[in-house]
């Protein structure tokens, strides 16, 4: 929900020695593993920039004729954090239906930047090798730069770009990343890739369940821990700060804060308030 929900899990999982696996799948995807591992080892040279998709942020939602409770259906609880609002089936779970709506969500249905955004920015991260960091710049809605200076820019149609990738762009030339598959320009760069295919059915998420499954009997961290995780829901939330305040920050991934501005540093993507019985626990 927030940057803030997303450091404390981060802790708590950590005090609890949990073994959490995130479900951003690509992570254990052999083709995707291999790609990730091409760029981070010098593949492409210095990547100086990556194009990626622009998602939806979310919107506000306009209340609608309140009905009924169901007896057998706790409300309050099933509106948690947010604001208790008058029962409305269609804030239920599915698709289009609570994901929109700014109180629930950071804009998580499909398109949206914290739905299939957060597998494109995971991609992202996952190449440039920047898990336990993440952009230092966000200077436009959508644009940010990180340290080492690699600009990420997020300005392909949606529903024409690397849906769950990212296009890289270094000094020899161009990588496309978008889950099972690897192109190049020039071709040859990624001629050695391995060859795979994946069957329908959700068997290329198989892998990552079988990787999270084997961390619970090693103890060993997963491919996509709760570090990883949130370092890349947090590039979703910078966005949406990026878009309400039209102006260039600087955000500090250590200290999870952006420099100098009170004012970002208060939108509901960073911290919001939460009601009396759902507030976020304090954990040392």
């Amino acid at each position: 929900m927030t940057i803030a929900e997303g450091r404390a899990l981060v802790t708590a999982v950590r005090k609890h020695r949990c073994i959490f696996q995130a479900g951003t799948q690509a992570r254990s995807m052999r083709l995707d593993m291999w790609a990730s591992e091409f760029l981070r080892s010098g593949g492409l040279g210095k990547i100086e920039k990556v194009v990626a998709s622009n998602y939806m942020g979310p919107a506000r939602r306009t209340p609608t004729a309140t009905q009924p409770v169901p007896q057998e259906m706790n409300w309050d609880q099933w509106c948690n954090q947010a604001e208790l609002v008058p029962h409305d089936p269609s804030l239920y779970h599915g698709c289009g239906k609570w994901g929109p709506w700014s109180a629930y969500d950071g804009g998580g249905s499909s398109w949206g930047v914290t739905g299939w955004g957060s597998h494109s920015y995971d991609a992202v991260q996952a190449a440039l090798g920047t898990d336990d960091s993440g952009p230092s710049y966000p200077m436009s809605p959508v644009t940010m730069r990180y340290a080492n200076g690699t600009i990420l820019e997020m300005n392909l149609p949606r529903q024409r770009g690397p849906v769950w990738g990212a296009i890289f762009i270094g000094q020899k030339g161009k990588v496309e990343i978008n889950r099972n598959r690897c192109v190049s320009n020039p071709s040859g760069l990624v001629a050695s890739q391995p060859k795979v295919f994946y069957a329908q059915g959700g068997a290329d998420t198989r892998p990552h369940i079988e990787n999270w499954i084997e961390c619970l009997r090693t103890r060993r961290q997963p491919r996509a821990d709760v570090e990883t995780a949130h370092r890349s829901a947090t590039i979703c939330h910078l966005v949406n700060v990026a878009r309400d305040t039209g102006r260039c920050l600087r955000w500090n991934p250590d200290r999870e804060m952006f420099v100098g501005d009170d004012e970002a540093n208060r939108h509901p993507s960073v911290t919001r308030p939460r009601r009396e019985g759902y507030e976020l626990p304090k954990i040392t």
